[in-house]
């Protein structure tokens, strides 16, 4: 899983999309669309962006917080996400740390590493980790959702 990043001409991040709906031929959310799983392509084909040069998978939750950083990107793939001031987030790094995430069953426990949807890593003003935002405990009552009885 993760998130899609799309950057301008320059490789400025210009916008960030957490999950999209997958949808059946009725248009009615059939499950979350793996963003990892395209990973390789230029993902523009699946969302649309005004000023975006490129789009790719990142594996962090981030959220809007990386808006105005610079995705550098080649063969493919977002390579690392740069903060204005330097500081580095690098795919390899993240790799590693997803690798050796310890397990729970069959399934490693990437939620302290990755953060999720609508519960990015919270990151300081150097664009560091500080933190996991608390997670919603689930759609509140007063929102319209389709398929929901």
């Amino acid at each position: 899983m993760g998130m899609l990043v799309a950057w301008d001409a320059g490789g400025t991040i210009v916008a960030t999309l957490d999950f999209m709906a997958a949808r059946n031929d009725r248009g009615e959310a059939s499950g979350i669309v793996d963003f990892s799983a395209y990973d390789g392509g230029q993902m523009l084909d699946i969302w649309r962006v005004d000023r975006a040069a490129g789009s790719g998978h990142w594996p962090e939750w981030l959220g809007s917080q990386i808006i105005g950083w610079r995705a550098e990107h080649g063969a493919g793939r977002v390579n690392a996400l740069v903060h204005p001031g330097g500081h580095r987030r690098e795919r390899t790094s993240l790799d590693d740390a997803i690798a050796t995430a310890p397990l729970i069953g069959e399934a490693r426990d990437l939620r302290g590493i990755v953060g999720g949807p609508n519960a990015p890593l919270r990151l300081d003003e150097a664009g560091r980790t500080v933190g996991r935002a608390v997670p919603p405990r689930g759609t509140p009552d007063h929102l319209p959702v389709i398929g929901r009885r």
